[in-house]
């Protein structure tokens, strides 16, 4: 049989493995990048949208930053008025995505 036949081109690849046994040894994989968290290796930003609405089921509509990249959705909200607001943070892996609406 042919060697190359057994190779992968799927993310679990060598490459894959190693990167993740690195993270599991506390060996850094994540990457600095302008928005305000940090990019897992490999994620790319796709597009950025600032003054979105996210409707929150317990505590309502919160205006935030939404950030699209290959891998996830990270939605964060705008400094709240008061320091008793919290900070609304979402980071949902785009497999888990179902739908996204326009209101």
């Amino acid at each position: 049989m042919d060697k190359d036949f057994h190779r992968s081109s799927n993310s679990l690849d060598s490459d894959s493995k190693s990167s993740s046994l690195n993270s599991k040894h506390g060996n850094d994989t994540i990457v600095a990048n302008e928005s305000s968290f940090t990019y897992l290796s490999g994620e790319n930003m796709q597009d950025i949208k600032n003054d979105v609405s996210y409707i929150c089921p317990y505590s309502g509509p919160v205006v935030g930053t939404l950030t699209i990249t290959n891998y996830r959705l990270h939605f964060r909200s705008n400094p709240p008025a008061s320091d008793k607001d919290p900070i609304v943070i979402v980071d949902c892996p785009l497999g888990a995505v179902s739908r996204v609406e326009k209101v």
